[in-house]
């Protein structure tokens, strides 16, 4: 009986100890296969971390070949572009000193052509000049809108023209003539400046020098008309208030020349002193006039009160 027991007992620690080696086997293989299962989806996530991060490597390795052959093109066309842009300095380089080289040449021709102008405009004034005497121009208005009837030019001198007309004989001051009578004649301002002058000079030395002679007598009146003697006296009323305004304007233009701040004439380039020196050359031709006037009135009609006006001394 006893025996019996002890071999169930021995038969059921066998049964158990075959149990648990079979479950603990049982359990090594279930967490050897889980880990193994674990091991794979492990390395399958770095296989497709690397197959993205290859495709990243690949897609960045193209760019880097399209950036490269761009460079490479760009190099080219810079060569090319540096070599076209070398060419043309050079050729700038050639031009400038041929423009240079003609400029000189142009700058060592201006001396001649300035002479050869000068000499053929001065030989055609002369011309001019000489081929106006004795020209009849009709009726002539000046700017000053004085008019004359009648004209005919006598001559051309450096300061205007010197005229007959139906009621005399005048000149007329080139400024005063409109601009087609400038450029056929040729004026020139400074020429006309120093002539002015020079006749100023010289009637204020035969003034000093020579006193005038008096008016040889008249016997008796010379027969004329009303209307022409109206017209005589008419000249003589219009140089006197010409005279008038002429030393009026001098003085102004003498006050200025000295005490002005401005010395030069408002819009024009000409200074006070020399605007002075033009006003009294035409005050002596005003009054070389008006005493030509004077004396036909004197021959026409000794008593006429005009003949008593004396200018006032300058």
């Amino acid at each position: 009986m006893n025996s019996d027991n002890h071999s169930g007992i021995i038969w059921s620690l066998a049964c158990l100890i075959i149990l648990t080696l079979g479950a603990v086997l049982l359990a090594t293989l279930v967490d050897r296969k889980h880990g193994a299962s674990k091991l794979r989806s492990s390395l399958l996530g770095r296989i497709a971390d690397g197959e993205h991060n290859l495709g990243n490597l690949r897609d960045e390795l193209e760019s880097l070949n399209a950036r490269y052959d761009a460079a490479q093109d760009l190099a080219k066309r810079s060569a090319a572009g540096a070599s076209s842009k070398g060419k043309l300095a050079s050729e700038m380089r050639s031009s400038v000193e041929l423009l240079r080289a003609r400029c000189e040449e142009l700058q060592a021709s201006i001396p001649k052509l300035r002479e050869e102008y000068g000499a053929y405009r001065e030989s055609y004034r002369k011309k001019a000049w000489l081929e106006a005497s004795g020209e009849r121009i009709g009726n002539l208005l000046l700017k000053s809108g004085r008019s004359f009837e009648d004209v005919t030019i006598s001559r051309v001198t450096p300061i205007g023209i010197e005229i007959s007309h139906a009621n005399g004989i005048a000149r007329i001051d080139s400024q005063d003539l409109g601009g087609e009578f400038a450029e056929r004649f040729q004026w020139d301002e400074k020429e006309r400046a120093l002539a002015l002058q020079k006749e100023l000079a010289n009637r204020e030395r035969i003034t000093r020098v020579a006193p005038a002679e008096p008016s040889p007598p008249v016997d008796a009146p010379v027969e004329i008309s009303g209307e022409e003697l109206e017209k005589i006296r008419s000249q003589v009323r219009a140089l006197q208030a010409k005279a008038m305004t002429l030393k009026g304007s001098i003085g102004t233009a003498e006050r200025e020349s000295r005490y002005a701040s401005n010395r030069s004439v408002p819009g024009s380039l000409r200074t006070w002193a020399e605007q002075a020196m033009i006003l009294k050359s035409d005050l002596a031709r005003t009054e070389a006039l008006l005493a030509l006037a004077k004396d036909r009135l004197r021959a026409a009609n000794p008593s006429d009160p005009l003949l008593l006006w004396t200018p006032a001394m300058r």
